[in-house]
């Protein structure tokens, strides 16, 4: 019966639309593990931080394991935020580094038309001259510049809410996940901030030329040339200094977009130990529970289906398991016999339910020992498979083969299996895919057979190919059965936020926005760079006819505007690298296999800036070796 209706957009503690209540079953009050666990959600009372509630919950706990010690042995409760759940302890501080890129290319677009700006006040020096001399006064004058600095900033502002409004509803739609729950409305408090930010940055790009109307002397401005032959130095250290810092701060969104890309790199890039993984279809399939409600019924239907699989032309290996390649699995705690363990401190270890032909279909030859075969029945002796990071890790020296070992938990022992092969390492069980763990394989017929698995395929014709045949086939079995995600197995080693850890989980959004933000930082900072060289140029010419009629050559000419326009340029990197050097640091929770100072990202960066620099001073140098010397002082 509904008793309640939540309000629209409503979820928690994942994206669902119905909840029950939780029974309290007679197998819930039993003590003891309880199958799937749940998730205890609390709120903290007013004023209560996070570490006195882990301190309460820790002193409860202790209490339970005296009082059932049989149970309750070394368990210990993990006290978390929900967002430390869902986006990784360092959420809070991971998605700030993302604000601040924000901020640091709307800084960077301030100080390229502050630049610009105060360019425009030295070609209207004569302008403004005149009307302070008229009584117009200084504070008439930056009015004037603020009212202009704002108008652009407010079309600005206008076009950023219509893309706003597109761009988060094609983020919030791309970057969706079950398991995560965020709040991407686009309302007043958003219109706020950007009207907020609009004035802040209409403020930001008039602070340049304002400094310079202050700095406005009457009569020298009036006998001055409206052109100059060359620009005063203390404009010219102004514009230099805010070309220095649009390059510092590009720099930094480059570093830190290149070791967050690297990061990523190295986990979907990593070794996994499957050959040919373009050639093996893999897909999941979930049996109806009223359809299929004891093991037996759900372990015919597998065999069935693997019999239907074996009549497909192009499909070379078939096989069944709880899981593929590089996804999580269940963890257990295994004894070896003959070696004395407690319960204190053992390690669990990853088991993956394989069927026979698993390895075949992976490309994974058994090192020593057997592969699992139609004869590992349920009713066969049970027997397991090792990997070679469980033999060195738990059997270092010893002959694996032969030796027993069985799953055991707080309070029953499974039965012994006799280890029968030794396999390769294939990645399972760490999501960053930076170590192969230690795994046991045991026959998919030998346990229970749960509602789910996964089916792999190898294919011999291209996998396109044969996608539909087994599409069929698994409909042809039970049309009530469907086979989900399938797809090749090299394209489930994707980036996968929902197989990640919680602390990694977040890198693939961070991956797609920071080089988002560094090319435009680059753009940004070309296209100031080329405009303030182009009109130096232009208001140095006669500078540049005077030097080539005593004698300059046009190298010599392409030189020294290559040199002024590369040499803030060049500050700005060093200060930028520096700069990184502490950035970089906020993301380390983020790298894998990766420094935050990490130098082929720091070179990568520098030289990648330098060479747009380079790019963005070459077609002004053209224009400046190309100047008449008779042509340019005529008209001057």
């Amino acid at each position: 019966t509904i008793v309640g209706v939540m309000p629209e957009g409503f979820d928690f503690p994942m994206q669902e639309t119905l909840w029950m209540p939780v029974s309290r079953t007679s197998e819930w009050l039993q003590r003891g593990p309880t199958p799937g666990g749940f998730m205890v959600v609390g709120r903290l009372k007013p004023n209560t931080s996070l570490e006195v509630a882990r301190a309460e919950l820790e002193t409860i706990n202790r209490r339970l394991e005296a009082s059932y010690p049989a149970t309750n042995r070394g368990v210990i409760p993990w006290v978390a935020t929900y967002s430390q759940i869902v986006s990784g302890p360092d959420a809070p501080m991971i998605w700030a580094s993302l604000w601040v890129g924000a901020w640091l290319v709307l800084l960077i677009a301030c100080a390229n038309l502050a630049n610009l700006t105060l360019l425009r006040t030295i070609g209207r020096w004569r302008e403004f001259s005149t009307r302070i001399a008229l009584g117009a006064g200084q504070g008439r004058m930056i009015r004037q510049i603020l009212t202009e600095c704002l108008m652009l900033a407010s079309v600005a502002g206008a076009l950023a809410w219509w893309i706003t409004n597109w761009s988060v509803r094609w983020w919030a739609a791309a970057t969706a996940s079950r398991y995560q729950v965020l709040d991407y409305t686009v309302g007043a408090g958003t219109l706020g901030y950007l009207v907020a930010i609009t004035v802040t940055a209409a403020l930001l790009l008039s602070l340049a030329p304002i400094g310079k109307v202050l700095q406005l002397g009457v009569i020298g401005a009036l006998k001055g040339d409206s052109r100059g032959v060359t620009q005063g130095l203390r404009g010219k250290h102004l514009a230099e200094g805010l070309v220095a810092a649009q390059m510092a701060l590009a720099i930094v969104l480059l570093s830190g977009a290149g070791i967050l890309v690297r990061s990523l790199v190295n986990i979907v890039g990593a070794e996994t130990g499957v050959h040919d993984p373009t050639s093996i279809l893999v897909g999941s399939t979930r049996l109806p529970s009223d359809k299929f409600s004891s093991p037996e019924s759900r372990l015919s239907y597998f065999e069935r289906l693997e019999t239907r699989l074996q009549t497909i032309p192009g499909i070379a290996e078939r096989s069944l398991a709880s899981t593929i390649p590089v996804k999580s699995a269940g963890l257990r705690t295994f004894e070896i016999e003959g070696r004395i363990s407690t319960a204190d401190g053992e390690e669990s270890v990853a088991v993956v339910r394989a069927g026979s032909g698993y390895f075949r279909v992976l490309g994974v030859s058994v090192i020593s020992g057997r592969d699992f075969n139609d004869g590992d029945h349920a009713s066969a002796p049970p027997v397991a498979i090792v990997n070679e990071s469980f033999a060195a890790k738990f059997l270092p020296g010893e002959q694996p083969l032969g030796k027993r070992l069985r799953a055991r938990d707080r309070s029953t022992n499974a039965e012994w299996r006799v280890v029968t092969g030794v396999v390769p390492n294939i990645m399972q069980g760490d999501p960053t895919r930076q170590n192969f763990k230690p795994l046991v394989y045991v026959p998919f017929r030998q346990e229970a057979s749960t509602s789910s698995a996964y089916l792999l395929v190898r294919t011999s014709l291209p996998p396109a190919q044969v996608a539909q045949a087994v599409r069929s086939e698994v409909q042809a079995v039970d049309p009530d059965v469907h086979l989900a995600n399938f797809t090749t197995l090299e394209a489930s080693f994707a980036f996968d936020r929902d197989s990640m850890d919680a602390a990694h989980s977040e890198l693939g959004k961070h991956v797609t926005v920071a080089p988002t933000f560094a090319a435009i930082a680059v753009v940004l900072a070309a296209i100031g760079l080329y405009a303030i060289i182009a009109h130096s140029i232009g208001q140095r010419t006669k500078e540049f006819a005077v030097r080539m009629a005593i004698g300059a050559a046009a190298e010599d000419i392409r030189w020294m505007v290559l040199r002024d326009g590369m040499a803030p340029v060049a500050v700005g990197v060093i200060a930028g690298l520096a700069a990184s050097l502490g950035v970089n640091r906020l993301l380390q929770s983020q790298l894998v296999g990766v420094s935050p100072s990490d130098a082929v990202s720091m070179a990568g960066a520098s030289l990648g800036l330098l060479l747009v620099a380079l790019f963005a001073c070459l077609n002004p140098a053209r224009r400046a070796m190309n100047v008449a010397p008779a042509v340019a002082l005529r008209h001057e």
